[in-house]
């Protein structure tokens, strides 16, 4: 047999005594002692609020406190109803025995005289009399805890109240540390409805809560009554899947009771002990099944209280509304008087015999008598004229009981006696049952809207007469853009029908690209209400789009509805005139650009022009004037004479190239073409420009094949190739090389000239033949020119027949021209000319006439025939001439053009009209500062055998004067 478990605490600060009652103790087989001392109050005070002994042996005489002033203590520290102390005391005292007893000890014992049966007996008496003593307290208390819920239960109607006060009174009672009402929702759900908790321990209330154990079997045995009582979790007579719920919320042992409402399980009752385990006692348990039946009354009266509530309410709320559709129907009948009596529309009652019943003052009105005249009397007792027409639909109501709506009566009434009127008629049976009793009436005059109406048909034949009569695309819209109407021109012009194009919108006869402009000022048109104005473009029925200009203007219909009319007007022409006119303003525009660039360039030409032919001249000048100044050594002489010749050449030059591209504008250029060898003509060029190659250390790779003739003027030739090259020497730097290279491209023959030197970029390419173009015009640029070279080689290849073209892979990289001239269909020749001279010209013995009016040129001439042996006879005028010719006998005649008094034109013309023994047929040749092919032609036809510009080369007029005489 299992000994009963005790636990007893010994406080005495005597070690003997202590160890006395511990064996004492021990000697009781019929119990197990767990025994704890202590030496001092403060100690045991510590021990009893730890163990919670069953019994406490207290001594009396402790040396920090003594046993009354102990016992005074524990109610503070441990609130038990009674207290199960046994006082020990050293002396027989009754007044000691008589304070410890009221103090709340349960027996006295003296120390001499306890045995260890005395002892036993004492502590099972002290142990019953707390036992029964608790029961008492703890069931007065019950039926206390009890009764005040009964009590509110019965007295308030207040659930929450009701469980709110349950839960807080039963943890006060059990001293435990959680109570809780948990209402049961599904499926092992629920949640914390109401809750009294001790500050430490976790708040549960609100919280949805999930018990995975809480299945059907459990919520049936619920049902039937079933209690869990668990002292502890842990002692494995829960499923773990509960145990580790309960864990989580704090929970050592628990106590449920279910709350049934009309034997179903509304929720449960719970009790949860957190700090330690717990023996739950039969009292508590009943307590609990008590208050959960109580709880079950109070949610059933909660129930029944809110359906009554519900039921008042509901009462309340359906009377109040039987108020208010009363006074509702009232107003609503004094509302249809008001409206009957003022409705603007006529409306009566009559009975079966036609005799007015009701009516209202619109149709008395109409009728012209007053609502008392109508009352009694019949239709045509009142209104016999149309009597007639109105008795056969009445008389037709009454028969058949169906109404007839929409009936038009026209007629006279007293109202406006002569004048016709309209009224639309309504007229409606009344029954009782299946039997009509009345008819009502509703009558409106329509005679002003008949009229209107009248007016609006004649309106629209007018405007469709005028929109099917002038010239412009008609139509009509709803604000959605859908057609309502066309004219026969809209339909003539797309090949569409009204219905067509409703059908596909009209969307389907704008040209795609002015469809988005259209339908965007159409939107902004419609919003904002004002009248729409576009262009753009439709297509006519064979396909062709024309320009036209849409308008339209809104209007609202008699349904206050707005719609659009509009027209389509053609104005192709116009927008012709404009493209024309924006094409002859961006013409305008080029042409104005183009005369700006030109006079940009122009001025830039005069620039180069004024600097390209003054900076010749001072060096020429330069040495002229130290020439004549100073006296300098062989060497230094030709240096000087050798730079003036370089100079005046280059001024030539200049010259030369103004009056090439002054033929070109004119279109006055002329070739003297005849079969020529490019070979030689090359070969002459390098020869021309191989000092200046060679003074930068150029190299020339000339590769000349001999691929036939070509027709063209060797002069202009030479010029060309000449040009090309000098270009090609003048932008390559010191060492470069430039190479000319000659081939057969089918049957044309390529002449290209390909340089090292400083390329061409790739803005400038396109521009590098036009005339006075550089690609540098600044004043810092490195290399002189007038910008024509180009121009002249340009046109000079096309007046051959041929192209040219030049490329450049960019500055800094190079540059190649390519000239193609046409070949003739013969035989290459490969003999050089032979030279027409042979030696030193000599013009010993040759009689000379120079005429010039500026005495510089005279006595150059003169000094250069002299030095070939020529016998010079000088003159400053043309008159003079004519005196000498006769005595003089000149084999040549030489010169100037302009002359004062009479020039050279005239001069020749006198001379020519001479016999030939005086002179009359004497070689001519004109030197001229008119440099022109215009000026040749005019000197070669005026009679004179050669014309020499000037500046003149003394060989050129050396080997003219030779050329001439080898001729005679």
């Amino acid at each position: 047999m299992s000994q009963i478990q005790r636990t007893v605490l010994i406080i005495d600060d005597s070690p003997e005594d202590r160890q006395l009652y511990r064996r004492y103790l021990l000697q009781d087989r019929d119990y197990h002692y767990t025994i704890w001392e202590a030496q001092l109050g403060q100690e045991g005070l510590e021990l009893w609020q730890r163990y919670q002994p069953d019994v406490v042996l207290l001594d009396y005489r402790l040396p920090d406190l003594d046993g009354l002033e102990l016992l005074a203590q524990i109610p503070i520290q441990m609130p038990h109803p009674c207290l199960p102390v046994i006082m020990i005391t050293g002396q027989g005292n009754e007044a000691i025995a008589v304070q410890a007893m009221k103090a709340g000890a349960q027996d006295y014992l003296l120390k001499e005289q306890i045995t260890p049966d005395s002892l036993h007996l004492a502590l099972n008496r002290t142990i019953e009399t707390v036992r029964l003593r608790t029961q008492l307290q703890q069931r007065l208390e019950r039926e206390r805890l009890v009764a005040q819920i009964t009590q509110q239960i019965y007295q308030s109607l207040e659930l929450d109240e009701i469980l709110q006060t349950t839960v807080t009174e039963v943890r006060q009672f059990l001293k435990t540390d959680r109570v809780l009402i948990f209402r049961l929702q599904s499926e092992g759900w629920g949640q914390v409805t109401k809750e009294s908790v001790r500050t430490d321990c976790i708040p549960l209330l609100s919280t949805s809560l999930h018990d995975p154990c809480l299945n059907e079997h459990y919520i049936e045995s619920f049902r039937q009554g079933l209690i869990t009582v668990k002292p502890d979790i842990y002692d494995s007579s829960i499923d773990p899947c509960h145990v580790e719920l309960l864990a989580q919320l704090q929970v050592r042992a628990n106590l449920v009771v279910p709350i049934l409402q009309d034997k179903q399980l509304w929720g449960m009752l719970i009790v949860h002990h957190c700090t330690a385990p717990r023996q739950w006692q039969s009292l508590e348990i009943d307590l609990l099944k008590e208050l959960a039946t109580h709880v079950g009354i109070a949610l059933q009266q909660a129930e029944l209280y809110q359906q009554a509530q519900s039921e008042l309410v509901e009462r309340r709320r359906a009377e109040l509304a039987l108020r208010e559709n009363q006074v509702q129907l009232q107003q609503q009948l004094a509302e249809i008087e008001a409206i009957y009596q003022s409705a603007p529309i006529g409306l009566n009652v009559l009975d079966t015999d036609l005799r007015f019943v009701r009516i209202n003052q619109r149709l008395a009105e109409i009728n012209g008598l007053s609502v008392a005249d109508h009352i009694g009397r019949t239709v045509r007792e009142l209104l016999p004229e149309l009597a007639d027409t109105a008795e056969p639909f009445l008389r037709a109501i009454l028969e058949t009981g169906e109404p007839q709506l929409n009936v038009e009566i026209q007629g006279e009434t007293p109202a406006q006696p002569g004048v016709q009127r309209t009224w639309l008629e309504h007229f409606l049976p009344l029954k009782n049952g299946d039997r009509t009793i009345g008819i009502s009436t509703v009558c409106e005059e329509i005679t002003d809207r008949k009229l209107a109406e009248e007016a609006l048909r004649e309106s629209q034949e007018r405007y469709q007469c005028l929109a099917e009569l002038i010239p412009q695309l008609v139509w009509t819209a709803s604000a959605e853009g859908m057609l309502l109407d066309v004219n026969q021109r809209w339909s003539d012009y797309t090949g569409l029908t009204l219905a067509q194009a409703q059908i596909c919108g009209w969307e389907a006869v704008i040209h795609p690209d002015d469809l988005p402009v259209l339908s965007q000022q159409w939107a902004v048109t419609v919003e904002t209400g004002t009248p729409y104005q576009a262009e753009g473009r439709m297509r006519r029925a064979d396909g062709v789009y024309r320009w036209h200009l849409h308008q339209a203007i809104p209007q609202r219909n008699e349904r206050n509805q707005i719609i659009w009319f509009g027209t389509a007007t053609d104005i192709e022409a116009q927008k012709q005139l404009e493209i024309e006119r924006d094409h002859l303003l961006e013409r305008e525009k080029a042409a104005r650009t183009e005369a700006e660039r030109a006079s940009r360039l122009k001025d830039e030409f005069l620039a180069i022009l004024s600097h390209e032919l003054r900076s010749p001249l001072n060096p020429i000048l330069g040495w002229t004037k130290l020439l004549q100044t100073r006296k300098f050594d062989a060497a230094k002489t030709a240096e000087a004479l050798s730079t003036i010749e370089r100079n005046a050449k280059l001024q030539t030059q200049l010259i030369d190239d103004l009056l090439d591209v002054a033929r070109i504008l004119r279109g006055k250029l002329t070739l003297n073409a005849a079969p020529m060898n490019l070979v030689f003509m090359i070969e002459s060029a390098i020869e021309t420009v191989q000092t200046a190659a060679v003074a930068k250390s150029i190299s020339l790779h000339p590769v000349l094949p001999n691929i036939g003739q070509v027709s063209g003027d060797s002069v202009r030739l030479q010029q060309i190739v000449w040009n090309l090259l000098s270009n090609a020497i003048k932008f390559t730097p010191n060492g470069g090389q430039v190479m000319i290279e000659l081939e057969q491209i089918n049957d044309m023959a390529q002449i290209k000239v390909t340089d090292t030197g400083k390329g061409i970029s790739s803005d400038f390419l396109p521009h590098i033949f036009e005339s006075f173009r550089q690609e540098d015009a600044s004043i810092t640029r490195q290399h002189g020119g007038l910008g024509l070279g180009l121009a002249i080689v340009y046109n000079l290849v096309e007046a051959h027949g041929g192209t040219i073209s030049a490329a450049s892979p960019g500055l800094g990289q190079g540059a190649t021209f390519t000239v193609r001239l046409p070949l003739l269909k013969v035989e290459p020749q490969s003999d050089r000319p032979h030279d027409s001279l042979n030696g030193e010209l000599d013009l010993t013995g040759i009689r000379v006439v120079l005429v010039d009016d500026d005495p510089d040129t005279r006595e150059l001439l003169a000094f250069i025939l002299k030095e070939y042996g020529a016998e010079a006879m000088v003159v400053a005028s043309a008159g003079e001439v004519l005196t000498l010719l006769e005595s003089f006998k000149p084999d040549i005649l030489v010169t100037d053009i302009g002359m004062p008094d009479m020039d050279g034109y005239t001069l020749l013309r006198q001379v020519r009209s001479l016999p030939p023994e005086r002179g009359g047929q004497v070689p001519a040749i004109a030197t001229t500062a008119y440099a022109r092919m215009e000026d040749r032609q005019q000197a070669l036809t005026a009679g004179f055998q050669k014309h020499i510009a000037k500046p003149i080369d003394p060989s050129k007029l050396v080997a003219a004067i030779s050329d001439l005489l080898s001729q005679r």
